[in-house]
């Protein structure tokens, strides 16, 4: 023992006396066993090595083949799963020295038979009869067995149904062998369906097997006769729509003769009118009632006209509009008003060169000069047809832009401008 109360131990690497070193804790010094990294990483090599051996030694236990009683032993390429399986010496799953003059016995004919010149083990140990005769009565056999209890009768004749190209699903299904006996078949087996009226006469119509043999078909069907269903279709036609009554006037509409059946279908109303009105109603936001600002009658409404257009609407005809936009006109507008009021023959180039001479070729409200370009001629009274040179005037481009708006204010400026000119010239 040293003098620190540590006893003297070996490395288990090298077998050299272990040493505490400075700075080392006691604890840590008693729980070492080797004195380097090289002798630990040694030492943990050896032991995982015999730890791995004896796991496989314990797996790989004495066993013996099971025909020649010969001890197994592992191949070497043989994986260890393997190895636990096989239970005979010989490759293959057979035993090696009693392969060849082994013989089996065939299942049909119980005649010996041999393994065939050529013929792998696996293959003959799986082979289970001497030819393919036997093969194909074994197969044949086993699928009769298979489906003996698929077999069925009729219910009629008790003949064996068969089964032919059918699927296992259909063939149990079949209670019958062909048509004739299922329609032969007694009614405490198949019940006739009930009577049922006509939809058009009102006459019973009864069940006949030997007519209508499927009893699908005689459920959907409605009417007698063929009159019957004539009049089935007519009374179902898309053109033959049962008429409707008016939510606004309660009178009742039907369907006009070049109106389209989905438009009866979506129509509520019997007229325009009802409809304008109940859309006022329906709609998200009434009609409003209000007065015209230029002759002072109701506004009413357009067809098919939005709430939110009508109540912004200040005028109740396009002529009253008109006459309000005087005051305050577009350019779109004034545009459209233009082209459908076109300039009369007088209207020439002669005529413009004529009043831009008489004003000196000067814009009268800027007095601005042409330079390259010639300025446009103006109408006072906005009237195209209107060409007197007392009411043509020579403007600007800017100035003659700007008469467009606010007319009424132009037309008075301009033409008291003219007036004091004539009296001036007198």
């Amino acid at each position: 023992m040293n003098d620190n109360g540590t006893t003297e131990r070996q490395c288990a690497g090298c077998g050299d006396l272990l040493v505490r070193k400075t700075g080392e804790y006691l604890c840590h010094y008693k729980a070492r066993k080797t004195c380097s990294r090289e002798c630990r990483y040694r030492v943990a090599t050896a032991k995982t090595g015999r730890i791995k051996t004896e796991r496989a030694m314990s797996r790989l236990d004495e066993r013996f083949c099971v025909e020649c009683g010969a001890l197994l032993a592992r191949r070497t390429d043989e994986p260890l799963s393997n190895f636990r399986k096989r239970d005979r010496c010989g490759r293959f799953g057979s035993c090696a020295e009693h392969e060849a003059s082994r013989g089996r016995t065939c299942i049909i004919c119980n005649v010996t038979y041999q393994r065939r010149p050529g013929e792998g083990p696996k293959r003959f140990a799986m082979r289970e009869t001497c030819s393919r005769q036997c093969a194909t009565r074994l197969r044949r056999s086993r699928q009769a067995e298979k489906h003996a209890g698929l077999k069925r009768n009729c219910e009629t004749c008790h003949r064996l149904i068969d089964r032919g190209a059918l699927a296992i699903t259909t063939y149990r299904k079949r209670r019958f062998c062909s048509q004739e006996c299922a329609n032969a078949a007694p009614s405490s087996k198949r019940e006739d369906p009930a009577p049922k009226p006509c939809v058009i006469c009102g006459a019973m119509m009864s069940y006949d097997r030997a007519r209508q043999p499927n009893v699908t078909t005689w459920k959907q069907t409605e009417t007698c006769g063929h009159e019957c269903a004539v009049a089935l279709v007519a009374q179902r036609n898309y053109k033959h729509e049962p008429a409707k009554q008016c939510p606004i006037c309660q009178a009742v509409f039907s369907r006009r003769e070049d109106e389209h059946a989905n438009e009866f279908r979506s129509r509520k109303t019997c007229s325009k009118e009802c409809s304008l009105v109940l859309r006022g109603q329906t709609r998200k936001g009434a009609y409003q009632p209000h007065e015209c600002k230029i002759c002072g009658e109701p506004v009413t409404p357009y067809e098919g006209e939005k709430t939110t257009t009508f109540n912004r609407r200040k005028t109740c005809s396009e002529s009253c509009r008109l006459q309000l936009s005087g005051i305050g006109i577009s350019r779109t507008r004034l545009g459209l008003q233009e082209r459908r009021n076109p300039y009369p023959p007088e209207w020439s180039s002669k005529l413009r060169r004529m009043i831009r001479d008489r004003d000196g070729n000067v814009c009268q409200l800027c007095g601005a000069t042409p330079g390259q370009r010639t300025f446009p001629v103006h109408h006072i009274d906005y009237n195209k047809q209107h060409v007197h040179p007392s009411n043509l005037i020579t403007l600007c481009d800017p100035c003659h832009a700007k008469t467009n708006y606010d007319r009424s204010y132009w037309e008075a400026l301009l033409t008291t401008f003219m007036a004091e000119r004539e009296d001036i010239a007198a």
